[in-house]
């Protein structure tokens, strides 16, 4: 993993620099692997000119690099004589670290054990010193705490980075308060060094070789760790192991020369990070930072964001999968309905047949051979030939039995309209939630998915998991453009009013703004409320996907005055976000807006048109 050791040992000397001195004001929990110390620092005036020295020192050695993609430096400022930080300890199995953040966090739902350990053992305390463990990713935070009685305790609260093995521990180091031996006090273990407890306790029946449990003594890993394969890989770049490479990097972190990079896959997405400008990485893009904590902070989040997105979009396309399997078996059922719906036809003949030949039945028979005289049949064959089995209830008189029969016809006939039409809205709800699909893939943040989990929850019938409460109706006013729709007549609900600015947005090579939507409540707005008559409006053909708008000058009086490089590519801004994305030759319907009308009571995002062309394109959108 890229938190290695010498990850470990930047990060412990920039927080000794900054947290040393400082008092644990607050400590909170608010997640079970994840503890905030708000810290509270007071600095003398000859600590921060020592402190401001060596950073600039540091900075004015660091190695500069190239930097591939956008480059993110911020500029070294002076430390403030008071200042409060909130330093983060997480023993996550995906994503252990440690490093001061600089976003809000809250105390979290759940008052957990190791949190109110923390609380009486050191709150209050002093952090003495923040040092790492050689050649491991283990930072250990010493802290002095006077307790009610006036006696002073040695404390550490040791924050392990060993993936799935990760852990937050609280020791009593057992070091006489009144030693002043420094390589005695800031030791890697001690002796007689105790556990208090731990955010993961590890028994033996999890751990036969170490365990991590109140009163016993802590000790290391029995095997040193702390490389990782990347530095493996630098080192054998930079000449190998055993021929300098190694001893290159340990001479830089010796001597504190950090540059605290994010090696970029592409705009959006890390793929590393490290302390080190690694020539491993010389063609990935670089995020470089003027702090590892910065660092850290940035790349966490741009992990946890893609964690998060992946996680919504599973969930939302799960709450789909739900839904159209619901409706699917709804669908089979009412096609095997229709299989007998469809015998509406022998039942009227049975009828018929019996009325025609009464003379030939008496009441008590279950079973007669009739003639069909309503076979098809040539002018040659005798009539009689085609003789037709009908099943009667002997407790009915021959009569009743026909008028059973009339009875079934009648019923089936009615069950066909009735089905067909259940049929028709059932396939109709089908597609609709498919074409949610597109959207859950093409979202490109958290709000947008929010705004689709609020749509699909009130379609589905489920309640929002991001605030559990149905949405409210929109009540209709005038849009930009004039145009005005009551969303209680159209049958369509939003959470709230949409900003133009919020929409997404492009421009054609001809200058004509492009605007499109990414969800069926945008989709409503843009084509409904927002574009004016005389803009063109777009849709894939008999596929799902987004509502398109282009705007048009007032000039413009038909399709035919419409410049075509602007309909071209807003045709294919409408493919791109439509199930036929990855499809070449996209049918596009267009129309002119005043063309577009909302049936009542129709779904968010349905709408009619007539007067529509086709052009056919190939998906895709403007370059940035």
């Amino acid at each position: 993993m890229p938190f290695d050791t010498y990850v470990a040992q930047a990060v412990a000397y920039e927080l000794d620099s900054q947290l040393a001195t400082g008092r644990i004001e607050k400590i909170l929990q608010p997640q079970r692997d994840e503890i905030i110390l708000n810290i509270s620092v007071f600095r003398s005036d000859d600590h921060l000119e020592a402190v401001t020295t060596d950073t600039a020192t540091t900075a004015a050695s660091a190695t500069t690099t190239t930097v591939a993609t956008a480059a993110v430096t911020t500029p070294a400022t002076p430390l403030p004589k008071r200042a409060k930080y909130n330093l983060l300890l997480s023993a996550s199995s995906a994503h252990p670290r440690i490093f001061i953040s600089k976003e809000k966090h809250d105390s979290g739902e759940s008052a957990y054990n190791f949190l109110m350990v923390l609380r009486k053992h050191i709150a209050g305390g002093r952090i003495v010193k923040i040092t790492s463990v050689a050649k491991e990713r283990i930072v250990r935070v010493y802290i002095k705490k006077h307790t009610e009685l006036g006696l002073v305790r040695n404390l550490c609260l040791i924050c392990e980075i060993m993936g799935k093995h990760s852990n937050i521990t609280l020791t009593d180091t057992g070091i006489d308060p009144d030693e002043t031996n420094a390589d005695i006090l800031f030791q890697d273990s001690y002796e007689d060094e105790r556990i208090i407890d731990a955010i993961k306790r590890v028994s033996f029946d999890v751990s036969r070789t170490r365990q991590t449990l109140p009163k016993m003594k802590y000790h290391l890993p029995d095997a040193a760790r702390g490389i990782s394969p990347i530095m493996v890989e630098e080192a054998n770049t930079r000449g190998g192991l055993d021929a300098g490479g190694l001893d290159y990097i340990n001479a830089l972190a010796s001597e504190h020369q950090y540059t605290p990079t994010i090696y970029m896959k592409d705009a959006e997405n890390a793929l590393d990070f490290h302390v080190f400008d690694l020539i491993s990485y010389i063609d990935a893009g670089k995020l470089h930072f003027d702090t590892v904590s910065s660092m850290l902070e940035k790349y966490f989040d741009m992990k946890a964001h893609g964690n998060r997105m992946n996680q919504k979009r599973g969930d939302l396309t799960r709450l789909i999968d739900h839904a159209q399997s619901k409706h699917e078996k709804k669908l089979q059922k009412l096609k095997y309905d229709m299989q007998d719906a469809r015998k509406l036809e022998e039942y009227k003949l049975y009828g018929d047949l019996i009325t025609a030949n009464m003379y030939m039945i008496s009441q008590g028979d279950e079973l007669v051979n009739l003639p069909n005289y309503y076979a098809q049949m040539s002018q040659e064959q005798d009539i009689s030939q085609e003789i037709v089995q009908v099943r009667l209830d002997k407790q009915l008189s021959p009569a009743a039995n026909a008028q059973a029969y009339y009875k079934k016809y009648n019923k089936s006939k009615r069950a066909i309209e009735v089905k067909t039409e259940q049929i028709k809205i059932t396939e109709d709800n089908i597609d609709y939630l498919e074409g949610y699909r597109i959207y859950i893939d093409n979202a490109d943040s958290i709000q947008e998915l929010d705004k689709l989990n609020d749509e699909i929850s009130e379609v589905t019938g489920k309640k929002s998991t991001k605030n559990g409460q149905q949405n409210n109706s929109n009540k209709g006013k005038a849009g930009k453009h004039g145009k005005s729709t009551n969303a209680q007549k159209t049958g369509t609900k939003s959470n709230k009013k949409i900003k133009n600015r919020d929409l997404l947005t492009y421009t054609s090579s001809d200058g004509h703004r492009i605007w499109v939507g990414r969800n069926n409540q945008e989709n409503d707005y843009l084509s409904l409320k927002f574009a004016k008559d005389t803009d063109i409006w777009l849709h894939t053909k008999d596929i799902p996907g987004s509502h398109v708008i282009l705007e048009t000058d007032d000039d413009v009086l038909s399709l035919d005055d419409i410049e075509e490089t602007s309909l071209k590519e807003a045709a294919a801004i409408a493919a791109y976000y439509s199930k036929g994305k990855l499809s070449e030759g996209v049918g596009v319907d267009y129309v002119r807006v005043k063309y577009i009308k909302k049936p009542t009571g129709a779904k968010l995002g349905k709408v009619i048109f007539k007067n529509n062309r086709t052009v056919y394109v190939t998906p895709t959108i403007p370059a940035e």
